[in-house]
């Protein structure tokens, strides 16, 4: 059984007190990965990261520039974190060759980038989930979320149930 949320401190806020799973998108469930591409799609320009860690990341080779203007269209979805109390993600990694070797980044809350790394691999790791409570839990969850944003893109904010009248 999954722990739903998790407390590391009575003085942080509750927002930050909660655990994480990791999916991968070769395992799924689809529909998580059809809610983050449904979130992230398109061109986003990336917030910058502090200058130590720009500088970590130029020391590296890595090139900051690359990663500020991220458009899906040129990254490959991973993984993903969700909060095990709430199924949502919370996170997602992408990655695309540059120069002969694949530059990871792991996206956060308000498209932080909180981490970057050339790697190989698929970053199928033992801590994936692929299956079980939680798995059908998340699956469930990001299907009405991305049911509903459809919804939502397609006939707007107000449910047209929500607004029946009777004519007699």
């Amino acid at each position: 059984m999954w722990d739903k949320v998790a407390a590391t401190s009575a003085s942080e806020p509750r927002s930050l007190n909660y655990k994480k799973a990791r999916f991968h998108v070769s395992t799924g469930p689809d529909s998580l990965f059809r809610r983050v591409h449904q979130k992230m799609d398109g061109y986003r320009v990336l917030p910058h990261p502090s200058r130590p860690m720009q500088k970590r990341w130029t020391d590296r080779g890595i090139p900051v520039g690359l990663m500020r203007g991220f458009d899906t269209a040129d990254w490959e979805l991973m993984t993903a974190d969700v909060r095990t109390d709430r199924g949502k993600f919370v996170s997602s990694s992408w990655r695309r060759p540059v120069d002969g070797s694949w530059l990871w980044i792991e996206i956060g809350m308000n498209d932080a980038i909180e981490k970057a790394m050339f790697k190989h691999g698929r970053g199928k790791g033992d801590d994936v989930v692929t299956d079980g409570e939680l798995y059908e839990f998340v699956d469930e969850v990001n299907q009405q979320l991305t049911e509903e944003e459809s919804w939502r893109d397609e006939w707007g904010e107000e449910d047209p149930a929500q607004d029946v009248t009777d004519d007699d």
